[in-house]
C-alpha cells in the first residue's frame, strides 16, 4: 500500500513539474497596420514573449517587406523619436525616427522595417537589447536563446532553397 502511494505521489509529482514547454515557433497569418501611414499589409508573423512580458514579433509581409515589433514593458518615452538601436550580441543596427507608440500605460511599441540580412544576424546571437535615447533595454540570456531560435526559423523560411 504504502509503496504504491510513493509511486502515485512520484508519477505526480514528475509530471507536475516538468519545466516550461519548449519554445516551438510557427508562422500566423494577420494583418498589420504600420503606424505613422496608416497602411495596412497581409503577411505572416512568428513571435515570442520574454521574461518581463515584452514581446518581440518579426512580420513578413505579402510583398516581400519585414518587419521586427517589440511590445515592451519598460523605459516608456510614448510618442517620442528617437534612433533605436537593436543589438545582437557584438553587432548593432541603426534605425533612424523610430516612434515609441503608446499601447497602455504599462507597455510601448516600437515597429522598424529591416532588411532580410538582419535575421541572420539575429540567429546568431538572438537580440540582446534595444537602446532607445538614452534608455537601455538588456535582454536575458534565456530570451536571447530564444529570439536566437525564432530567428533561425524566420530566416530559414524567408530564403531560397538551394
Amino acid at each position: 500500500m504504502r509503496f504504491s502511494l510513493v509511486i502515485f505521489y512520484f508519477t505526480f509529482f514528475c509530471s507536475a513539474l516538468q519545466g516550461q514547454p519548449k519554445y516551438i515557433p510557427s508562422f500566423v497569418s494577420d494583418t498589420m497596420s504600420i503606424q505613422g501611414t496608416k497602411q495596412v499589409v497581409e503577411g505572416d508573423y512568428v513571435e515570442c514573449v520574454l521574461h518581463d512580458l515584452s514581446v518581440v514579433r518579426f512580420f513578413k509581409t505579402n510583398d516581400h517587406k519585414y518587419y521586427v515589433r517589440f511590445l515592451v514593458t519598460q523605459n516608456f518615452y510614448f510618442n517620442k523619436v528617437a534612433m533605436l538601436e537593436i543589438r545582437s550580441g557584438s553587432k548593432s543596427s541603426h534605425e533612424k525616427d523610430v516612434k515609441q507608440f503608446k499601447v497602455s500605460k504599462t507597455s510601448g511599441m516600437f515597429l522598424v522595417e529591416v532588411y532580410k540580412n538582419y535575421f541572420a544576424t539575429y540567429k546568431d546571437s538572438g537580440i540582446t537589447g534595444i537602446v532607445f535615447g538614452e534608455a537601455e533595454t538588456q535582454f536575458t540570456k534565456q530570451d536571447a536563446n530564444q529570439i536566437k531560435k525564432m530567428s533561425s526559423f524566420f530566416y530559414d523560411a524567408i530564403t531560397p532553397k538551394k
